[in-house]
This record gives C-alpha cells, structure tokens and sequence, in this order.
C-alpha cells in the first residue's frame, strides 16, 4: 500500500449533530479530535485567513482511512447553498456501502434523523439518495460486498461533477494511481434524473472510488465559496513515506499544480508530512504520509496516553500563538 485515499473531510455548521450521524447511523468509530488547527500554521496549509476549527476522526477497519468532520469558529461557515444537488460542480456527495437500506433508513430514524431516502433499482443493486444533517448528499449503495467485515455501512468513496471532465480524470489516474474501472454503481440510472449526463467514469484505488460525472447543465460554486463552508471539503491522497510523498509532490507540482506547503517545509517531529495542492480542474486534494507511529495522534488508528499528551502540548502551543479577530469569541 503505498498509495491509497486515506480521508475524507467534510466541513458542518452542527458538529455534535454530524459526529452521532457518522457515529450512530453510518457506525463508525469515533477516534480522537483536536482543536489545535488554528492560527499561522493552520492559515499556511489551509490558505484560510485567520483560520480556527475543531476537528473529530472517525475510522472504520480500513487500514490508513478516516473520515475527518471540521466546523470552523473563522472563517464562519456558509451552509450547504439551498440548490446543492448532484449537478454542483466539485465534490457532490459521499459514497457509502450499506448491507440493507431499510437498516440504515431506521437507524436514522431512531436517533432523530427524518431525511427521506429516494430509492432507485439499479441493474447491479438498489441505491439510496439521501443527506446528512448538513445537507450533503449522500448515495447509499446495497452491495455488502463493498464493506470491509461485519459492518452494517461503510464509507467507500465521493462523487464528483466537473465541465473539465478528462482533464480531471487524467489527474486521477496519471498522478494519484485511480485505475479506470467498470461502473459498478449504476450511474447513468441513479443520475438520470438530475440532468443532461453527458459521460462518466469510474474510479478506484485500493477498496476506495471516484465517480466523476459531467453534465450539460452543471453548476459552478459560488464565487464566495471558502473550503471552510459546509460540505464536502476535499479528499486525501495517503503515502506510506517522506520519499513517496515527496516524489508525488514532485510530480503533481510539475504539471502546474498548485501546493499550500512546500515539499520539505513540514513539522517532521510530529511524524506528519503534508500539503493541499488544488488540481488544474479546481478541486482542493490533500496530499500526507503519516508515520505509523503517529497513526493515533492524527485519528488514524488506536490513541495511547503518549498521543493525548503530545495533542494536549500541540493544543497548549496553537491557542497561546492564535489570536481570534475581534468579533470572534473562541469555542475552544
């Protein structure tokens, strides 16, 4: 495994709502969190202006995968705009396997989410279209095959619309490893009627996918938009080393790409390497190695008292060194 999607981030305006949603109904496990994203270092590798957020890992049995839910104090989030649909050009909806979508459909239900789910009988499964609580879209796929052990559900991908289509999908697979596959999702049906499909492609790395879709009548983001609004934020390229993640920066930065942090300009001791590069197709990806010995202190596997003590210090620094604008009162 020495290139794998190992995130997905998402940005809310109800951070404790979100956590049950992905903690009770999708049924992941909650990891650890941090409010240490916050001042210079964070304002560097986000480009955000003054940025402050708590954050919260979620992860299933996936090795080197989590799900990464932010609320940002500053910038102060948008909500999701009122037409976000699967027309919305970028990041659209998350993707996630489920054993029975009369399950996942109760277990809302139970804990106080009343989100209708649209069924659609697809050739190969039935699928889901529902939203989380902030609104994000979410495709539920039947196929228990796509979940890794006993799970009920399993987060296993995003969706994607974009006007520049094959240049985004020769990103995907010439510098970040996707191998094109046949569609096992049933696009063009769960699609049908959201607008003119024009084409789609299938993506996947590892038990993680891609499907990226161009329509006629796609709608561009407001120009307003700021990373830190509710939605899906970006998605993470995972590398097993300094040297493989320093070779793809290489790589990705030769075509044009544009990165937050330099290659060699990250916190080693912290056992972190990373950047957000935005692709030429605008879309904002995450580039890190993480050590495995770090694992726990980033969210991606078990935290020992070691790790919530270096987060407390690493906490301690960013809140001393952060200085809130006048009008923003501190949560933390």
């Amino acid at each position: 495994m020495s290139t794998t999607l190992s995130q997905i981030a998402i940005c809310t305006t109800d951070f404790y709502r979100s956590i049950v949603f992905y903690d009770r109904v999708v049924g992941m496990d909650d990891c650890f969190g941090t409010v240490a994203f916050r001042g210079p270092l964070a304002e560097m590798v986000q480009e955000l202006p003054n940025p402050a957020s708590k954050v919260r890992w979620f992860t299933d049995n996936s090795v080197f995968f989590q799900l990464e839910i932010f609320e940002f104090e500053t910038p102060k989030p948008k909500p999701l705009p009122t037409h976000h649909s699967i027309l919305s050009e970028g990041y659209n909806r998350l993707i996630i396997a489920v054993r029975s979508l009369e399950k996942f459909q109760r277990s809302m239900i139970e804990l106080g989410f009343f989100q209708d789910i649209t069924i659609v009988q697809g050739e190969i499964s039935r699928h889901g279209i529902t939203t989380d609580p902030d609104g994000n879209i979410i495709q539920l796929v039947e196929q228990a095959n796509l979940i890794n052990g006993e799970r009920d559900a399993q987060l296993i991908g995003v969706g994607i619309t974009s006007s520049q289509f094959e240049a985004a999908e020769s990103d995907f697979r010439e510098l970040f490893e996707f191998t094109k596959r046949a569609d096992c999702f049933d696009t063009a049906t769960v699609l049908a009627g959201e607008g003119k499909l024009i084409q789609t492609s299938t993506l996947q790395i590892n038990d993680k996918f891609i499907v990226l879709a161009d329509f006629e009548n796609s709608v561009q983001h407001a120009d307003d938009y700021l990373l830190s609004d509710a939605g899906i934020m970006n998605f993470a390229m995972g590398y097993e080393s300094q040297q493989d993640y320093i070779k793809a920066w290489n790589a990705t930065s030769q075509t044009g790409m544009h990165h937050s942090v330099p290659a060699d300009d990250v916190p080693s001791e912290l056992g972190a390497y990373g950047t957000y590069a935005t692709t030429r197709t605008n879309l904002s990806i995450e580039m890190q190695a993480i050590d495995k010995h770090a694992y726990g202190f980033w969210g991606f596997g078990p935290v020992t008292e070691e790790h919530r003590e270096a987060m407390y210090q690493m906490t301690l620094a960013a809140v001393a060194e952060y200085k809130p604008s006048e009008d923003q009162a501190p949560t933390y």
